[in-house]
């Protein structure tokens, strides 16, 4: 019995110099499928996806195709107001603006002038009423923070499916506001009430109206002669 035992000891153990081979043999065989990557390619695919550069692809974008876009598909905010109280914002929307997903309120880039009624600057989210004939309050988004996507989700060649992942899609629309906002703060900081002004933005139309639209200007300058 203490035979067998001895001789299964002696069949199961390595010399020292052969072990090391035995090793040294399996590494090449081991790492034949492996990739190396960088410390930073790793921590990007453990997250599931390759950091996307959004303020680039925007950059990209914007003094060419956006701009285009949004002027190619601007209407007057008194023909969205007018269409929303006969309960044709439907049909305007499928013609000038754009729902950004199923079941989602049409985005429509507009232009108009109005009364600056009231200026808040609160919070970051500041904003300005303006009252505008024919349609009511709205309210021109101020920055420097910016709740509304209007901006992104008016633009047809911006689509959720062609992104990453949702923080890409987030990133474009908050780097669109960011450039919007940098190019109106000029104006913006100056607005007082009593002013007369004209702007151009983005904003979401809900059919019924029953709040104040917010529109995301692109543009904003006094109005002329008023």
């Amino acid at each position: 019995m203490t035979g067998r035992k001895e001789k299964a000891r002696i069949g199961l153990s390595v010399p020292g110099a052969l072990s090391r081979s035995v090793v040294l043999l399996a590494l090449p065989l081991a790492m034949g499928g492996c990739k190396v990557v960088t410390a930073e390619q790793d921590r990007a695919l453990r997250a599931g996806t390759v950091a996307f550069d959004a303020s680039g692809w925007v950059a990209s974008v914007w003094s060419g195709r956006a701009r285009a876009a949004f002027a190619a598909r601007q209407v007057p905010l008194a023909d969205v107001a007018g269409a929303a109280r006969a309960g044709r914002l439907a049909a305007l929307g499928a013609a000038h603006g754009r729902s950004p997903g199923v079941d989602a309120p049409f985005v429509f880039v507009v232009q108009g002038a109005g009364v600056v009624a009231d200026v808040d600057r609160a919070s970051p989210a500041a904003s300005a009423t303006v009252q505008v004939a024919g349609v009511g309050p709205v309210r021109v988004a101020l920055g420097p923070l910016i709740l509304s996507t209007a901006l992104r989700d008016a633009l047809p060649f911006v689509s959720f499916d062609d992104m990453p992942d949702q923080m890409a899609y987030g990133a474009i629309a908050q780097d669109m506001n960011r450039r919007a906002m940098a190019g109106v703060a000029p104006v913006a900081a100056r607005l007082t009430r009593g002013q007369h002004i004209r702007f151009e933005g983005a904003m979401v139309a809900d059919s019924a109206q029953d709040d104040v639209w917010t529109i995301v200007p692109l543009r904003l300058s006094p109005e002329a002669g008023a």
